[in-house]
């Protein structure tokens, strides 16, 4: 029985379920940080905003309404809102598969990590850039962070909880992937998802807009990340290390070559979107276009297509959400997207 109820639960995440329409969504409670990362802006903005217990609430039970499975906690640094214990706790009172977005090694500390394993299973990412300690504090603006993520992850560790390292393909690291993979393992992260460069258009989520030589990057540049990744993901199968889909890391290669091409377009502002501290509802952090405000009764999420960036997160779950229905089977116990349904179930 508990066997049968393991395949439900992931046939359900699958997006097989008789039941709505099964969506992820990113929801970003603050805009607090306290790194002063160059791939980013948010840091910069003076009017600190900080989403309330009772407007966090609301917010997870429309996304329960909306038929969100899988909710990621973001910001600025979502660990500086003190509500995120509750809107952790309301989130799996529906039953929804759940991540952190960790930017600051520093606020990991025995009792935070305790908390957040006692409200319940979680996925954990931590914005890890380079294999050069030197550079990685150069580019968070926080003096000795390697040393401050091996701690972090030691901690997290000891209390098994699932840890994602998350560095992007940028301008230090796009011929450099094998090295950031073995060195986000040597500290002992459990996964690695690595993100494909994107500059926001967004005048709140303001990522990659920072130091463009850290993320604008030739199309030859992002091609030879994703193909290193590739070729790593084929030479090591047996390794769950690595969680990029390779459906989607394929899809991407196809978009940069030709973006008519692709097999999968984006599925923002329907299957996944993006809530701020505003409450407001964007496709994904690059669009520049709100598309209503997600505590309005009246809103809807509508049907569309996309195909004008590489905002990963949101082009792995569309992958995922239309190859499902497709070849379920396959990729559900066999094939690419096994390892993710392992990691959120």
């Amino acid at each position: 029985m508990f066997k049968m109820k393991k395949i439900l639960k992931a046939l359900r995440a699958a997006g097989l379920s008789a039941f709505g329409v099964p969506r992820a969504a990113q929801f970003a409670i603050t805009n607090r940080c306290n790194g002063r990362c160059k791939i980013c802006s948010i840091w910069k903005q003076k009017e600190k905003i900080t989403v309330s217990k009772e407007d966090g609430i609301k917010v997870i039970d429309r996304f329960a309404k909306f038929g969100v499975m899988q909710i990621t906690f973001t910001g600025g640094e979502p660990l500086m809102n003190p509500n995120i214990y509750d809107f952790i706790e309301r989130a799996h009172k529906h039953g929804m598969y759940i991540g952190v977005c960790v930017g600051d090694p520093r606020l990991i500390t025995e009792k935070t990590v305790k908390k957040l394993h006692d409200y319940g299973p979680i996925v954990l990412s931590m914005s890890f850039d380079t294999n050069d300690p030197e550079l990685n504090a150069e580019l968070r603006g926080v003096p000795g962070i390697h040393d401050h993520f091996k701690r972090a992850v030691e901690l997290i560790n000891r209390y098994n909880i699932n840890l994602v390292a998350g560095p992007t393909i940028t301008g230090y690291t796009w011929n450099k992937i094998p090295e950031v993979l073995n060195a986000a393992k040597e500290i002992g992260f459990s996964f690695i998802n690595i993100s494909y460069p994107t500059q926001s258009l967004s005048k709140t989520f303001q990522i990659g807009t920072a130091d463009t030589t850290h993320i604008a990057l030739s199309k030859e540049q992002i091609l030879f990340g994703l193909n290193s990744l590739l070729h790593h993901i084929k030479a090591n199968k047996n390794d769950p290390f690595i969680i990029n889909p390779p459906l989607s890391i394929r899809n991407m290669i196809k978009f940069l070559n030709d973006p008519k091409s692709v097999d999968y377009h984006c599925l923002g502002g329907w299957k996944v979107f993006c809530v701020d501290w505003f409450l407001d509802v964007y496709s994904c952090w690059r669009s520049e276009n709100k598309l209503g405000n997600v505590l309005d009764p009246d809103f809807r999420l509508n049907k569309t297509r996309h195909n004008a960036c590489t905002m990963s997160w949101f082009r792995d779950f569309s992958v995922f959400f239309q190859d499902s229905g497709r070849t379920a089977a396959h990729h559900l116990f066999a094939g690419t997207f096994s390892k993710f349904i392992k990691l959120l179930s």
